[in-house]
């Protein structure tokens, strides 16, 4: 995706398209797996960790990403798909050697029966296994 592109996708969501939030956004469509704060430290390291903060709760205030429950590890945060429903109700997956985090969005969540009286507001499903890259090693 272009600057252009990214720039109007931006502003298609209210969202004041600056050169970090262009930054960040590129670095997301870009990756195939979900990435934490820290993990954008990396990437942007002459970027304050503050600003990055700031985008992300911005993203994810305007539903561009979502987090990733990565069990007990840092959260992470993935790009919404363009078809977006906002419900996040598909299967996550987290590497257990890498720690890499990734969305599996035509996997959905089988809905589940609760008991009388329990009402779900959401729900995540975490798969933990090996990558294929960490099973290559």
């Amino acid at each position: 995706m272009g600057k252009q592109e990214l720039t109007s996708f931006l502003e298609d969501h209210n969202v004041r398209p600056t050169s970090v939030r262009l930054m960040v956004l590129d670095c997301f469509w870009r990756k195939s797996e979900a990435l934490s704060l820290t993990d954008l430290e990396v990437i942007f390291e002459d970027t304050d960790r503050s600003t990055l903060f700031r985008t992300i709760k911005l993203f994810l205030q305007k539903d561009l990403i979502h987090e990733i429950d990565a069990l007990g590890k840092q959260t992470k945060y993935a790009l919404c798909d363009l078809e977006c429903d906002h419900m996040h109700e598909h299967i996550h997956f987290t590497c257990r050697i890498c720690h890499r985090a990734y969305c599996f969005s035509d996997i959905s969540i089988p809905k589940l029966a609760l008991p009388e009286g329990f009402v779900a507001d959401h729900q995540e499903y975490v798969v933990m296994g090996r990558c294929p890259e960490c099973l290559e090693k």
